[in-house]
């Protein structure tokens, strides 16, 4: 049975940790097994669709052995599986010219005439909003579920990733853990590393360090980027172990030799601030937009960040929103609150003050501290919203508390602060003071 996947933000399974082609395999025994049983072999190519680079997971199916003849042959007679073999083969052009349109016809047939694979496939569509799909996370997990509950792991997989993130259905750790196990116990590696990386935290089911750092290592000795990626993580946010920039930046090397868009990010970010590594703001740079291509939310904004205040590069507005606005589709609180901040300026885009204030708040209530302070200056200036300084206070002082407890810092409440406080009264200053827990409430803190 083949099984395929559209990877674009984390999922990145080559074979090795010392490999890095385009197309590689790995293998890894079943959860619970013993060594040697019920070994999986994926295998993981890159696909350009409308000049978009897709990565696609696969586990390797006799089909794949037929000559092209037999499978149209089988084709004609409505074989399901076959028509998605035929998808598979006109969609990278191998052994027969390339065609798009054909290929996405013959998937879209074979998933409603129930083949598992080209369910997921679909569903992979849907979720990214690509090759002519609109996105629709909804519809993506519908076809996830028809295919996970045939017994597909890479439909289990996404299922138990939409479970997780909440896209497209209600988050829930505990059913993403119960989805993650089923595809693990079919020897999915980074299903593996995802249940490890639960037991590791106590997310979705019952804490146990031991077992979640076993798992991890399992799957990461069998080339699990993802499974490198979360031991790095246990190192650098210590997960009941001690905090260690140099295991942390080990691990994540090893998840960049997988090419795991993820473990790019994060090295990316030892690079650029010099933790566990040689502080190389050039190797960050190059790190953040291998990233970022891959589709990682972190490399985007980090790499925008660096386009937006020419750190490294030549300061560019247009390429930092640019790589911004793809991290904010992605719904990522940090991305949208930096947009909603050049809507405003008129930096890389044209000015648009409404569309500046509705992001702003957007990010602001997901809890970022730039969406927070955008919207105090929407009150001091009285722009879209009615003039407060009252509540412009507010938002400064609450942005400066966040960025205390999270260890970063907004410059400019260093001046605006102070400038908006000298136009208070001192009842105006406690009145914004009591608004603050208010703001809390509203802002989801």
């Amino acid at each position: 049975m083949l099984i395929r996947i559209f990877i674009i933000v984390l999922f990145l399974f080559p074979a090795a940790c010392s490999q890095t082609e385009k197309s590689s395999d790995q293998t890894i025994p079943k959860v619970g097994s013993q060594q040697g049983d019920n070994i999986l072999t994926v295998h993981t190519i890159e696909v350009t669709l409308n000049g978009e680079t897709i990565f696609l997971t696969e586990l390797y199916d006799p089909l794949m052995d037929l000559p092209l003849n037999e499978i149209q042959r089988r084709v004609e007679k409505h074989d399901p599986a076959a028509m998605n073999e035929l998808s598979r083969r006109l969609m990278r052009g191998e052994g027969i010219d390339y065609d798009l349109d054909q290929a996405i016809e013959l998937m879209v047939k074979a998933a409603k005439a129930g083949d598992p694979d080209a369910q997921t496939e679909l569903g992979g569509f849907y979720s990214h909003g690509q090759a002519g799909f609109t996105q629709n996370k909804i519809t993506a997990v519908e076809w996830y579920r028809k295919a996970a509950e045939q017994g597909d792991i890479l439909g289990q997989f996404n299922l138990a990733t939409a479970y997780q993130t909440g896209g497209g259905v209600d988050q829930d750790d505990a059913l993403a853990y119960e989805w993650f196990k089923k595809a693990a116990d079919q020897g999915f590696p980074d299903a593996i590393a995802q249940i490890g990386f639960f037991s590791l935290k106590g997310q979705g089911t019952k804490k146990n360090h031991g077992h979640g750092k076993e798992l991890l290592e399992q799957a990461a000795s069998h080339a699990s980027g993802k499974a490198c990626f979360y031991l790095g993580r246990m190192y650098y946010d210590p997960i009941d172990v001690p905090q260690d920039f140099k295991k942390a930046a080990y691990w994540f090397q090893k998840g960049t030799d997988l090419k795991n868009a993820a473990s790019m990010s994060h090295l990316g970010a030892r690079y650029d601030r010099g933790e566990g590594v040689k502080k190389d703001l050039d190797k960050a740079i190059e790190l953040y937009r291998k990233a970022a291509e891959r589709g990682d939310w972190m490399g985007q904004v980090n790499l925008g960040l660096l386009y937006y205040r020419g750190e490294g590069v030549e300061q560019n507005f247009s390429k930092a929103f640019d790589w911004l606005n793809k991290a904010a589709k992605q719904n990522t609180p940090e991305a949208i609150g930096q947009i909603g901040n050049m809507y405003m300026a008129g930096q890389g885009v044209t000015a648009d003050y409404q569309k500046g204030y509705d992001l702003s708040l957007k990010a602001a209530q997901m809890g970022d501290t730039n969406g927070i302070f955008n919207v105090g200056q929407f009150y001091e200036q009285g722009i879209i919203v009615d003039g407060d300084l009252i509540q412009a206070y507010a938002h400064y002082l609450l942005t400066r508390e966040l960025d205390q407890k999270r260890g970063t810092h907004n410059k400019l409440t260093d001046t605006y602060i102070p400038r908006v406080e000298k136009q208070l009264t001192s009842t105006q200053r406690q009145q914004a003071l009591a608004t603050i827990p208010r703001l809390k409430q509203v802002y989801g803190l």
